[in-house]
């Protein structure tokens, strides 16, 4: 198991902790249904129980994990309608992202953007290095809005939706849908239409919730 000195230094040990507990959540080393013990999770990151019963709360406000009475920390379950709702409030604030960031980048910063999603199209058959990439062109595309408080809001978001990664996203065809959306989204800005790149949001986003509905209930 990976140790808290692993983590990439957050502010704090709690903050390394719950990103320690997001990753194994998200990856499902802690699947849907399972008890958490603060014992176990101490013994894993080497600390005492103090910061992770720090850490847990944290998690909970994502909506990772739930705090029961007598049980303790259990993780949250999958839940269809929960991706739904997620994939909604994401669609609303991309809307948002995309208009800031025709506004604030560069033309050299929206070709590089749309040179990455196009590396991304090459890597859907390997599902790790779709991920990783995928990652990395959703924190290049925030920055490009030049708002803090916008990543602020779309960071658990984020975290949230990666959740359904094995199950959403497992196939093929779910990725390559993923690639396209990222590619037709970054094309839009490219033609710094405001108009034009919201509706393509819309649409590219309504096609990969349907893409990943389809697949999280086969």
């Amino acid at each position: 198991m990976s140790q808290v000195t692993n983590i990439m230094q957050p502010q704090s040990l709690p903050d390394q902790i719950a990103e320690w507990l997001i990753r194994e959540i998200s990856e499902e080393r802690l699947a849907p249904g399972e008890r958490i013990r603060e014992q176990y999770v101490a013994e894993q990151c080497s600390v005492s129980r103090g910061p992770v019963r720090e850490a847990f709360q944290a998690v909970e406000k994502l909506g990772l994990i739930r705090l029961l009475p007598r049980r303790g920390a259990v993780v949250s379950p999958l839940d269809i309608h929960e991706l739904k709702e997620l994939f909604d409030i994401r669609a609303a604030l991309t809307r948002v992202a995309v208009c800031r960031a025709i506004k604030y980048a560069s033309d050299e910063q929206l070709g590089k953007l749309v040179t990455s999603a196009r590396k991304l199209q090459l890597l859907t058959s390997d599902e790790d290095k779709f991920f990783i990439a995928s990652n990395a062109i959703g924190e290049e595309f925030i920055r490009l809005t030049n708002s803090e408080k916008l990543r602020e809001m779309m960071k658990p978001l984020h975290i949230q939706i990666q959740r359904y990664r094995h199950h959403g996203f497992s196939n093929l065809t779910a990725r390559n849908a993923s690639a396209s959306a990222f590619l037709e989204i970054a094309e839009a800005m490219v033609a710094r239409n405001e108009q034009q790149a919201q509706q393509t949001v819309e649409s590219v986003t309504g096609k990969l919730r349907a893409e990943v509905e389809k697949t999280f209930e086969a």
